[in-house]
């Protein structure tokens, strides 16, 4: 009763009107009302984005070239400028792809894959179909009653956009929908208007300066890179060294390696999230060597037939290892790894005005369900600091550098920021007028 009463009192508020949140991501949709910061309903939509693009590779891998940087001051005149702007009218590098429905909104941008988007008549029914069952097996209500906000991620393709809005509005009669970015919404859980938002998504991260309530558009930075490298190389560690172990102990190990293989990733995802720790910065003593200070973890698998409970033991080598990419560990094969403070934090604050860039470096959040890890936002702090500190044009602001923290769960933030934001007066909707 007395948690009941506690979730009432700090996660709902009166309003004029709610709205309807709609937060599409990448491998998950979040959906509710805005007079509760938390989500009514959290579905996987993988297979609808799968349904909708084949991505393909258009970069080298090669640690010195990351990415491929675009000015786009070089391509366009001064009355093309546009934020919205797609791939195949900034590069030839990608003209033959003459389907890639990618829009920017940022100068300069780090990417090294393109979406080409499939026929239309394959996915659209899909997705129209999808809106309208969170009608009616979620949401249970009139589409009439309440205007929508439409959280979407950076690079959200054109033409989902449109057709969501499309048949939001004309086909379902909602009064209006009004669109805003992420990164931009999961600010609005801190107060304070201005900040770094750091996103990290299922496929990529992104660096996304804020000031004042608008993006800075010439610093946003997207390093390709997020959650589906951190378990594809959480699966490779324990695979490997399970193969290791094997050689000697053929019998325990080798059930125990059978069942690692046939897993799923929704397991894998599992297994991490319960058992993964950020190590400190520099702490060497957290190797494959030396199991004193961080334990292994025994994760209980519940076999098909229900009733076998088969235990997965975890080493403290591969619950801390697999963070190390977004640190710059080139462990990951020969595929590029990037650093998340020396590829995206770093270079999107010199490209923010001087002027404010001890603002911007004071409220730094962290947003994306990885970010949940235990040590995460304490390792990226004292990287970040060490890093400024090496460099004379940024190291005033090291003393100013903060990561905060609101009592939201990064893996919400976005959605609970867009609820604040739905209360606000003088939103722009998009309506059928």
């Amino acid at each position: 009763m007395e948690d009941k009463d506690f979730v009432t009192k700090t996660d709902y508020w009166p309003i004029n009107k709610s709205c309807i949140v709609l937060n599409i991501g990448r491998k998950y949709i979040k959906v509710g009302f805005s007079n509760s910061l938390r989500p009514l309903a959290i579905l996987q939509v993988g297979e609808l984005w799968d349904e909708c693009f084949d991505r393909f590779r258009i970069e080298n891998k090669n640690r010195k070239s990351i990415g491929k940087i675009i000015n786009q001051d070089d391509v366009l005149d001064d009355d093309q400028r546009d934020p919205h702007i797609k791939f195949n009218q900034l590069t030839s590098d990608i003209s033959n792809n003459i389907n890639s429905d990618c829009r920017i909104s940022r100068n300069k941008l780090i990417f090294n894959y393109v979406d080409k988007i499939k026929h239309l008549g394959k996915w659209k029914i899909k997705w129209l179909s999808f809106l309208q069952e969170l009608y009616t097996s979620y949401l249970k209500c009139n589409p009439k009653d309440y205007s929508v906000i439409l959280v979407e991620k950076v690079l959200f393709p054109d033409s989902i956009r449109n057709c969501i809005i499309d048949y939001l509005i004309k086909d379902m009669g909602i009064p209006g929908i009004c669109t805003i970015e992420e990164p931009l919404v999961a600010l609005y859980t801190s107060g304070i208007p201005t900040g770094i938002v750091v996103d990290i998504g299922i496929s990529e991260t992104v660096i996304y300066p804020v000031y004042n309530g608008y993006p800075i558009i010439q610093s946003i930075i997207i390093l390709n890179f997020g959650y589906n490298q951190i378990i594809d190389y959480f699966k490779r560690i324990l695979i490997r060294k399970l193969d290791i172990i094997s050689e000697d102990k053929e019998d325990i190990i080798n059930s125990e390696l059978t069942i690692i293989k046939s897993l799923q990733d929704p397991i894998f995802e599992d297994i991490l999230f319960q058992c993964g720790i950020v190590k400190p910065q520099n702490n060497h003593i957290v190797d494959e060597s030396n199991n004193d200070l961080i334990g292994n973890f025994e994760y209980n698998y519940i076999s098909n037939d229900g009733i076998i409970y088969q235990i997965i033991s975890i080493d403290q080598y591969s619950r801390t290892q697999p963070f190390e990419l977004f640190f710059g560990d080139d462990k990951y094969d020969s595929e590029i790894v990037y650093d998340i403070v020396i590829d995206g934090i770093i270079p999107s604050i010199k490209a923010c005005n001087i002027d404010i860039r001890k603002e911007i470096v004071q409220n730094i959040l962290v947003s994306g369900g990885i970010a949940a890890t235990y040590g995460f936002e304490q390792r990226l702090l004292s990287e970040l600091k060490t890093t400024i500190e090496l460099d004379p044009k940024l190291e005033p602001l090291g003393k100013f550098i903060n990561i905060i923290s609101p009592p939201i769960s990064p893996f919400i933030r976005s959605y609970s920021g867009a609820s604040i934001y739905a209360s606000l007066p003088g939103l722009n909707f998009i309506t059928s007028k």
